[in-house]
């Protein structure tokens, strides 16, 4: 009797120290943003699949990775992960294991004056409560939103969702990560995705429903377009020639950029949308984005260039392959 009464008693200390303090919540400080701990390290799962080793907080009790980690409890599970890792299976295992990863671009380029995975982002006024557009944004890989962390910020204010320009699904944002190093003062670093809570579903002829191709290596200068909004929230494209360093001294960080319109009083831009700077012959990527609406023809851009690596180590977190969201070496 006494026996089991201490094996059952060991049992419930072990599924206590088990279980996640929290459920976590939507302030991006608090929220763990790593799922895949090993991502390399290939394991097969209690009920004989294929998975890679994960988080417990991001594993459910199927044996799914839930990217999120949105639930509570959880059994401790034995298996050929280390430390406090389980074998689960993810959704794109595909695109994970380097056996199966495909070779072609998964990624969309954009050609002139279209922006297929740019959307706008929504939130209710904080003085009329009446929804609105306030920043735009670029769909990575089919739920990450890239955009500033200026923009990603309103999401700890009040509810945040994603639209698609000329669409109505709303969808909402779970949670944000923001750069470590972005400074709300200098605007250094400005730079953040948005977690959706579902995958968007890409109007009909849209090339195989891929999202924005990154352009982690584009200089941001020369001939460029910049994104904003017209009355109907659909797509309007503002060509500016942009040139390293900021326009004046606000904003000037090493990071800046500074677009001005080619033509007097046409310059129109939306805070957190992408800038589109020439990639090949015909096409455009993602070199940057808009930290600020236009003064004088001129407005303040940031390049992706100097977060590169935050932006990759972010992606590779969420097991997004790196040719789902760019296509350089």
């Amino acid at each position: 009797m006494m026996k089991n009464f201490l094996i059952i008693f060991i049992g419930l200390c072990v599924t206590v120290t088990a279980v996640p303090q929290s459920a976590p919540s939507n302030d991006d400080d608090d929220f763990n943003l790593d799922p895949v701990q090993s991502k390399d390290k290939i394991c097969i799962t209690e009920d004989k699949r294929e998975g890679i080793c994960v988080n417990e907080a991001t594993c459910t009790e199927a044996f799914n990775v839930a990217i999120y980690g949105i639930f509570e409890e959880s059994d401790l599970r034995i298996g050929t992960c280390p430390g406090e890792q389980w074998c689960c299976v993810h959704p794109n295992m595909s695109m994970i294991t380097n056996t199966t990863l495909s070779p072609t671009r998964g990624c969309r380029t954009a050609l002139k004056n279209s922006c297929p995975w740019c959307v706008a982002l929504y939130r209710n006024n904080p003085r009329t409560n009446a929804p609105e557009l306030y920043c735009g944004g670029a769909v990575v890989g089919s739920r990450f939103v890239l955009t500033t962390a200026l923009c990603a910020l309103s999401h700890r204010r009040s509810d945040v969702w994603v639209r698609l320009p000329g669409g109505s699904r709303q969808y909402p944002v779970n949670t944000t990560v923001r750069h470590k190093q972005y400074h709300s003062g200098t605007k250094e670093h400005d730079v953040a995705f948005l977690l959706l809570n579902e995958d968007i579903e890409w109007p009909e002829g849209k090339q195989d429903n891929l999202g924005a191709c990154l352009g982690l290596r584009t200089p941001l200068e020369g001939d460029c377009v910049a994104i904003t909004f017209d009355d109907s929230d659909q797509l309007k494209f503002t060509p500016l020639t942009v040139t390293a360093k900021s326009c004046s001294q606000q904003g000037a960080t090493h990071d800046a950029a500074c677009g001005r319109a080619i033509t007097s009083g046409g310059c129109s831009v939306a805070p957190g949308s992408p800038v589109l700077c020439p990639s090949g012959s015909d096409d455009s990527i993602i070199a940057g984005l808009v930290r600020q609406v236009c003064k004088q023809d001129a407005t303040l851009f940031g390049s992706l260039m100097p977060s590169a690596e935050w932006i990759t180590d972010q992606l590779t977190n969420l097991t997004l392959a790196t040719s789902q969201y760019t296509i350089e070496p």
